[in-house]
């Protein structure tokens, strides 16, 4: 799928520049954001390609939900429920790995 090629590299630089911000608070934090940085990468790696578009597209390109709805093609209403479920399936995710450390 183009878009989420294209969505995946956005987030790329997005995260760089978030673990740059890091580095103002010291080492330990830096480690701490890195960890942060991969461990949500990971997770919105496990969406599905629908939800980690919109997702993406929403939250890291920050693009309202009416601008993604007409970049995809869907209705504006299909959009939010795919945030709806990404999001959910983050805390999910996020919550889970952080149980297991």
């Amino acid at each position: 799928m183009r878009v989420a090629d294209e969505v995946r590299g956005r987030l790329r630089p997005l995260i760089g520049q978030a673990l740059a911000r890091e580095a103002v608070f010291g080492a330990g934090a830096q480690a701490f954001g890195q960890e942060r940085a991969r461990e949500i990468a990971a997770a919105v790696e496990q969406l599905p390609d629908r939800q980690r578009t919109v997702f993406t597209l929403c939250h890291v390109g920050e693009q309202s939900t009416a601008e993604v709805s007409q970049a995809l093609g869907l209705s504006e209403a299909t959009v939010r429920v795919h945030l709806f479920r990404a999001v959910r399936k983050l805390r999910t995710l996020l919550s889970r790995e952080r149980s297991l450390v």
